[in-house]
């Protein structure tokens, strides 16, 4: 079966060179790659395209990364996609060949495990070193059509497709597998700076995704989505209730939570966990100025 690797860009000339070369490499050999691009300004284009991959760009740019994923789908005779970030790194060599030969007739996606590569301060206190793909990685392009996709909302599109894939899954007796020996590599964010352009993208964009998680998962969806924005509006709470003893009340989440990041660095034995105690107040204020630039009609792009 032929696998067609899609990497939506955005001036990412830093990572796309060494992605390419990594897949390239790869020991399973019928496979494609399509680039398509957002409007990048530095070399993107160019080091895609003498490294052999299809690159289409898009006009008008800025248009997100799920559609970059969606059109490729469709412009694509591979049987399975792949769904990849330009910032990944793909070190194991056989890394397609063991997710491709996981399908069977039944089987529509397939999960992978995942290192992170940890070249910041930042990274290492927001992300874990590896783990299992909570999204699938590889993808039957007949059931990746017949879902349409991702949804153009910005933010949780992942989620939403899965939420959809599982339900077409138990739907039509499919199955889907997770192959735990199969790893590619990526990048958290790096800077605080690039922590609080993704957290206020997040917030212009959070209410889209609320609005699509199906009505089981929405209470679940909304702590998650807006636990770090809620810490740092308990936070501001938690330094007023110093003039006004009342507003104690409202700083109990900020508490709560604070114990949470304690408790879970004492259980992983990791001191850089700690540190999410300052880059949730970081990024829920993020958080809070997108969604104020979204509900009040100041901004409202959900690309990138």
């Amino acid at each position: 079966m032929k696998v067609c690797l899609i990497i939506p860009t955005l001036n990412e000339e830093e990572f796309i060179g060494k992605l390419i070369d990594s897949i390239n490499s790869n020991s399973y050999k019928d496979k494609e790659i399509i680039v398509v691009d957002d409007g990048s300004t530095d070399k993107t284009v160019e080091i895609a395209t003498s490294k052999g991959a299809k690159v289409f760009i898009n006009s008008p740019g800025r248009r997100g990364p799920s559609f970059g994923w969606n059109f490729a789908a469709k412009k694509t005779g591979a049987e399975i996609l792949c769904i990849l970030g330009a910032d990944f790194f793909i070190s194991d060599k056989d890394f397609i060949k063991k997710s491709m030969h996981a399908f069977d007739e039944k089987t529509v996606a397939v999960y992978t495990a995942y290192t992170t590569i940890q070249d910041t301060l930042i990274e290492k206190i927001v992300t874990k070193k590896s783990g299992l793909s909570m999204e699938p990685r590889f993808v039957r392009k007949k059931t990746f059509l017949e879902l349409d996709g991702f949804p153009l909302i910005g933010f949780g599109e992942d989620q939403i497709f899965l939420y959809k894939l599982k339900k077409y899954v138990k739907e039509k007796n499919l199955k889907e597998k997770t192959i735990n020996n199969a790893f590619f590599s990526g990048h958290g964010v790096h800077t605080l700076r690039e922590m609080y352009k993704q957290a206020l993208w997040y917030g212009k964009t959070s209410l889209s995704f609320i609005k699509l998680v199906p009505k089981q998962h929405k209470l679940s969806q909304l702590i998650s989505v807006y636990s770090r924005m809620i810490y740092f509006l308990s936070f501001i709470f938690s330094v007023l209730s110093f003039y006004f003893v009342p507003l104690i009340v409202f700083a109990v989440p900020f508490f709560l939570i604070y114990l949470k990041i304690v408790y879970e660095t004492v259980k992983t034995r990791n001191i850089f966990v700690l540190g999410k105690t300052f880059t949730f107040l970081v990024f829920g204020l993020g958080m809070l100025h997108g969604s104020l630039l979204f509900i009040s009609g100041l901004d409202r792009k959900t690309g990138h």
